[in-house]
């Protein structure tokens, strides 16, 4: 064909306009690439930033755990040293004197102090609990002696059990 023919005013506008809508469309698709190109870095950015502060809560979780795991212990020992104490005071307390004080104490405790005395000072303050009677809606001193002797014989099995 010859060159004049293609040149008509319809052609040059179809081509103009369908080369516009061509270019635009181009330009739209490349703008739309790189702005998903741009969102997908950013994502990635977010990926490694939430990574990394799961890695820093991991650590503070583990480093809490750590903490509580020493704080219980201390507590753990400051308790058996506040037990020691108290056998040695009760110990060296007359034994009806002894015997009226650990009825205020609850059984438990009672008997984690009373199996960190010996034997014979145990025997003097039982027999006092036993002539005691217990305070109104408690237990009286020899159901209280009871119970105490049963925990006492208890943990020390567990002890010899453990050993």
């Amino acid at each position: 064909m010859d060159e004049s023919r293609r040149r008509t005013p319809a052609y040059d506008s179809i081509r103009t306009h369908g080369t516009a809508a061509t270019s635009s469309l181009g330009e739209s698709l490349q703008e739309k690439e790189k702005r998903v190109e741009l969102e997908l870095v950013a994502l990635a950015e977010m990926r490694d930033e939430i990574a990394a502060l799961r890695t820093d809560v991991d650590a503070r979780i583990q480093q809490l755990e750590q903490l509580k795991k020493e704080k219980e212990s201390l507590e753990a020992k400051e308790r058996n040293e506040r037990l020691d104490k108290l056998a040695k005071l009760y110990a060296g307390s007359r034994a009806k004197d002894a015997a009226q004080m650990l009825m205020q104490l609850d059984v438990e405790t009672t008997a984690e102090i009373i199996h960190r005395m010996n034997e014979k000072d145990v025997v003097k303050i039982v027999q006092e609990m036993n002539k005691l009677g217990g305070p109104p809606g408690g237990p009286s001193g020899s159901q209280r002696a009871k119970e105490l002797l049963d925990l006492y014989a208890e943990k020390a099995l567990k002890k010899t059990a453990s050993s």
